[in-house]
């Protein structure tokens, strides 16, 4: 499976220091449905594929990297609990569904918001990127922003 980044960098950059998870609790498989549905929108296929080819190195380590492995911990945080416990992580607990759905929640909020950083820094730099096409990514269309439906 072709990924642009791999679940030891998901961990690495989506956890904390103090969180005791290591890249056994993130899929591969986790990494390609994030990018599918949360990253490939945003960048179309042609500039996807020239990353997924090793072009635009700081492109993806200063963007794409952070944006797919926070919408990676998003996709997994639900699952992160029975996970944990296959990895023979004794002391974890599965948490309150109202401490989840906080999560989940401030998880999405930091993903949207890296996800808007990397439309903003393609749309100022559309010569840099000349397989990106401004017209086919949705948040230069349509975002919603405190229940608040933007329409460019």
């Amino acid at each position: 499976m072709n990924t642009l980044i791999s679940p030891n960098e998901v961990v690495a950059l989506a956890f904390s220091p103090e969180e005791v998870y290591n890249s056994a609790v993130i899929t591969e498989l986790d990494v390609a449905t994030a990018e599918e549905r949360y990253l490939r929108p945003l960048l179309g296929q042609a500039l996807y594929d020239k990353l997924l080819e090793g072009n635009y190195q700081s492109l993806k380590d200063e963007f794409v990297a952070p944006v797919v492995a926070v919408w990676t911990r998003y996709l997994v945080e639900p699952l992160l609990a029975s996970r944990c416990d296959a990895c023979s992580f004794a002391e974890a607990t599965a948490a309150s569904n109202d401490a989840l759905a906080e999560r989940c929640r401030q998880l999405r909020l930091r993903a949207r918001t890296l996800s808007r950083g990397l439309t903003r820094h393609l749309n100022s730099r559309v010569a840099d990127y000349p397989e990106y096409n401004p017209d086919e990514n949705p948040l230069n269309r349509c975002s919603i922003d405190g229940n608040i439906v933007q329409i460019r």
